[in-house]
């Protein structure tokens, strides 16, 4: 598996139904990431994922 260069933006589909997103901070080849679960006043990452259209769009995209 190849790991992408930091900044990038990674999304997986939960349970069938929430889209999570980390963000890659280390970098290519070196798997770190942080995984986005709140911002501002939304906590959790189905809430998230809703609030800001999260799908599968974002993917490998530029934070």
């Amino acid at each position: 598996m190849k790991y992408t260069d930091c900044g990038q933006i990674n999304v997986y589909l939960n349970y069938g139904m929430y889209w999570i997103m980390n963000v890659v901070t280390g970098s290519e080849n070196n798997p770190q990431a942080v995984l986005i679960i709140g911002i501002d006043n939304i906590i959790g990452y189905g809430k998230v994922d809703r609030e800001i259209k999260i799908d599968k769009s974002f993917y490998r995209e530029n934070f």
